[in-house]
């Protein structure tokens, strides 16, 4: 699959980045140029951390769902799943 994909967002992938200057956790892109998110490291250091790190999987997780949608538009002969690829097309529509 694409990985600069065709929306809008920096492309893929992206690391969590910790700084020993800032009190922060980052996630940049992959040429460390751009700052996609900052995340103040305060009390609970450990969630900070998760989260950090499921914002950086974002590329990679958008590549999966967009994947799941194509397996979808071949194989719709199972409406019980239905529900679940219409939420998938509209996550990634936003």
């Amino acid at each position: 699959m694409d990985r600069t994909m065709s929306s809008r967002h920096t492309p893929g992938p992206w690391r969590v980045y910790r700084p020993s200057y800032s009190g922060q956790v980052q996630i940049r892109d992959e040429a460390d140029e751009i700052i996609i998110a900052a995340l103040p490291e305060k009390a609970d250091r450990q969630r900070c951390l998760a989260d950090a790190r499921l914002i950086a999987k974002a590329p990679e997780l958008r590549e999966a769902l967009q994947a799941i949608i194509e397996i979808g538009k071949r194989d719709l002969s199972n409406p019980k799943y239905d529900g679940y690829f219409n939420t998938a097309r509209a996550l990634l529509a936003e």
